[in-house]
């Protein structure tokens, strides 16, 4: 099968900053376990990979929760810790999300994990009494396509998502069958679509969109293809968000920036200003 899409999703090689953003999210993700209260590697399965981290605030405070990205394939959810910071410092309690990769299991094998997970992490703060009045679930990447999935099953369980914010997103699998990515995720056409939110009626809860600037155009119409579709069949609004001249992997160094658009969008939506 000819790898048509591949400039627009692999392209690590092109991006020789990647290194140093990478070891900027370690140090931080560092830090931030050890200087905030922490409850780390919970489990949610059998799966060593089965696990989150919980950043809390105050007694209900509401919850961000984030998932990592790498292609449903690679990357832990430790080095995302840093995303915590800016939101423990709004009193928002934060769990990151860790799940089973590729090949071990399908995506979607991967998608009820987080949907496991997801409870499991609602189940964990009631049993502290301290259930959260309103949640908000992010993720980068493909870690932004499993938050759209978990979002889209959760409908009618409490606590009720207040807003989905994914961030440089895949919300339409069938291009990804067409990249080296396929050899490992060995997705065909039904299964890629059964997978794909595009394919599905959106979400009863406003969606906001985040993408760099400067990413590939394939991550551009992806972001753009699903607002628009939300917007035409949907009830809620959705809104497309650049975020400056970011590429795929700086995107999440505006959780670091004093005006971060993604905190302070997550801000107002948790306060009911969007």
């Amino acid at each position: 099968m000819a790898l048509r899409n591949e400039a627009d999703f692999v392209f690590r090689e092109r991006y020789p900053e990647r290194g140093e953003i990478y070891a900027r999210f370690d140090a931080e993700s560092a830090a931030m376990r050890q200087s905030a209260t922490t409850f780390l590697d919970v489990p949610y399965g059998q799966h060593p990979r089965c696990k989150f981290d919980l950043f809390p605030a105050a007694k209900s405070a509401p919850l961000v929760v984030f998932i990592h990205g790498g292609y449903w394939q690679s990357l832990s959810k430790d080095r995302y810790s840093f995303i915590a910071r800016p939101l423990i410092d709004l009193d928002y309690s934060v769990a990151v999300l860790g799940y089973p990769l590729a090949p071990d299991m399908t995506v979607t094998q991967i998608n009820a994990n987080v949907l496991s997970g997801l409870t499991e992490i609602i189940m964990w703060l009631g049993r502290q009494n301290s259930i959260p009045g309103r949640m908000i679930v992010t993720g980068h990447s493909a870690g932004g396509h499993l938050a759209t999935c978990a979002a889209l099953q959760w409908s009618g369980r409490m606590p009720a998502i207040t807003a989905l914010m994914p961030i440089s997103a895949i919300f339409d699998l069938e291009p990804i069958i067409h990249t080296s990515l396929n050899q490992v995720l060995g997705l065909d056409t039904a299964a890629a679509k059964a997978s794909s939110p595009i394919s599905q009626p959106p979400p009863t809860v406003p969606v906001i969109a985040f993408v760099g600037g400067a990413e590939t155009e394939g991550f551009i119409l992806q972001s753009r293809n699903y607002v628009d579709h939300c917007n035409a069949t949907g009830s809620a609004p959705a809104k497309l968000i650049r975020i400056g001249q970011a590429n795929h992997y700086s995107v999440l160094l505006d959780f670091l920036q004093p005006d971060s658009k993604i905190v302070g969008k997550i801000d107002d939506h948790m306060n009911l200003r969007g």
